[in-house]
This record gives C-alpha cells, sequence and structure tokens, in this order.
C-alpha cells in the first residue's frame, strides 16, 4: 500500500533529462563513501548482533537481497523487511539485536516505530531524519531512482569490509 500511495517517490519521470540523471547518478556515488571507521564500526556490529533485520522500502528490497545472498556466504544470515509488512518481528528483537532501517527521504518514518531497546542503524540520504541510534548518509538524491546506486555501492562497501574483518579479530 505505501508504494502505491506515494507513487510520485516511485515512478518520477516528469523533466527527466539523462545527463541530469548520470550527474546525480555519480554524486550519490561520492556522497556514499564512506570512511573505513564507519564501515569497521558497521560490520562489527552486524557481526556481533544476534539477529540483523533489514527493514527497506519495496523498491531496494532486491537490492538488499543481494546483500542478503553475500551475507549468507559469510555465515551471517541477514533477515529482510518490507515497510509494507512485518513489523510484528522486531517486536521480538532485543539489546543484542540489530535493525538496519532505509528511508532515502525519511518520510516513512510513521510506519516504522523501532523498538527502543534494539540497536538501530539509520540509512538514508535525508540527514534531518531522526531515526535510531546511528545514521548512515548514503548519497543525496533519488528523484528518478538514482539513489539505488550509492545504496547498491554502500551495501558493498559493507560487504567486502564484513569479508575482510569476519575471520579477523575485530
Amino acid at each position: 500500500m505505501l508504494l502505491l500511495s506515494q507513487p510520485q517517490l516511485v515512478y518520477h519521470h516528469q523533466g527527466f533529462n539523462c545527463q541530469d540523471y548520470q550527474a546525480l547518478c555519480i554524486d550519490n556515488l561520492s556522497h556514499a563513501a564512506l570512511d573505513e571507521k564507519t564501515l569497521k564500526q558497521l560490520a562489527l556490529s552486524v557481526f556481533q548482533a544476534e539477529r540483523v533485520v533489514f527493514v527497506t522500502f519495496p523498491t531496494h528490497y532486491v537490492l538488499t537481497l543481494d546483500f542478503q545472498c553475500k551475507m549468507l556466504l559469510e555465515n551471517k544470515y541477514i533477515e529482510i523487511l518490507s515497510l509494507n509488512n512485518g513489523f510484528q518481528i522486531l517486536d521480538s528483537l532485543g539489546p543484542r539485536d540489530l535493525i538496519l532501517y532505509l528511508t532515502f527521504s525519511g518520510k516513512e518514518a510513521s510506519y516504522f516505530k523501532p523498538n527502543q531497546k534494539v540497536p538501530t542503524i539509520l540509512i538514508t540520504q535525508n540527514p534531518c531524519a531522526k531515526i535510531g541510534t546511528q545514521q548512515i548518509i548514503c548519497g543525496t538524491s533519488n528523484q528518478y531512482g538514482e539513489g539505488k546506486y550509492a545504496l547498491l555501492y554502500f551495501l558493498d562497501c559493507l560487504y567486502q569490509t564484513y569479508h575482510r574483518l569476519k575471520d579477523v579479530s575485530f
């Protein structure tokens, strides 16, 4: 229902210009570059969590599924919930678990009420969004859906950091 109630956020195409789109993609990638300390800290949080739940908007579901598959290769299962359903699972989480909450705009916050006992990391493009215990900026624009490239880059960097560090003492 969320996808249908906000179609302008998903299917926006008025005024589309390919050169602008490419520039926005490149700009997003430059803003999604994380410093090594932040990536190591996040990889450590994922490593130490008993359960990791990724909550995402349906349009980013396939990217998070790719991340889930890569993490399975590392023997780390990442649960994925859509913003459309499954929030009862969050009530079963505790302080030794981790929620990764993805919302580029931050407008979906009314649908997500994090469990205060659970560390929650917000992945967003909106520096004003205030959800969770930590915030990671992943690009600056998703006007035409170009934010997916920054998210893909971010998730790949997180996976690579996790892979390099999992067999080494964090």
